[in-house]
């Protein structure tokens, strides 16, 4: 089964695997920021994706309309609501990133415009 997780290098040591929410897992992700978004010294997920040329057995993958993911010390990750996070992105996003110390999020969409929210 095909599954978005969390991959941390160690160097050397391999890597350390983080599982995420089942909210990440509703659709294809093609775009990921991490950042501390709420000041606790800890990196948070910004995710984002979608498919809507799914072949028709299948339908639409589109339910992701940017998922905002908070972290633990414990790389446990606990979904922050759509309306918390103020994310309403519905096109098929195939990049996403933090412009500089901007706090801004720019979401690239496949025939879509960019569409960019700025953190608070």
């Amino acid at each position: 089964m095909l599954e978005t997780l969390l991959l941390i290098n160690r160097g050397g040591k391999g890597f350390l695997r983080g599982n995420l929410p089942a909210e990440a897992q509703y659709a294809p992700i093609y775009g990921i920021v991490a950042d501390d978004l709420n000041g606790d010294g800890i990196k948070d997920l910004v995710l984002a994706g979608n498919q809507s040329w799914a072949r028709i057995k299948l339908g639409r993958f589109r339910a992701n309309h940017g998922l905002v993911l908070m972290g633990d010390k414990k790389l446990n990750y606990s979904t922050l609501t759509q309306a918390a996070s103020g994310l309403n992105v519905r096109a098929d996003t195939r990049d996403l990133l933090m412009l500089g110390n901007s706090r801004t999020l720019v979401f690239a969409n496949n025939d879509a415009p960019v569409m960019a929210y700025r953190l608070r």
